[in-house]
């Protein structure tokens, strides 16, 4: 297990503490998306385009901070 992390965090090229924080700030990203959706699927009116503006806000954070491979 551990070695699969280590190598994981050496083809992430990121520490272990960087990898934390990073892997953190797209869940507290994401479970806000979820949020918005949630209440946009209750009130179409609200939220129009915040859950996917936030979708397209991770990809594009994952997609310019990896700079290695990463393994799902």
């Amino acid at each position: 297990m551990f070695g699969q992390a280590n190598k994981h965090l050496q083809e992430a090229k990121m520490t272990y503490w960087q990898h934390f924080k990073f892997a953190n700030s797209i869940a507290v990203s994401l479970i806000c998306a979820v949020g918005c959706l949630i209440i946009h699927a209750i009130f179409p009116n609200l939220f129009t385009t915040t859950g996917s503006d936030i979708l397209k806000s991770v990809i594009k954070k994952i997609n310019d901070n990896t700079l290695g491979e990463v393994d799902g």
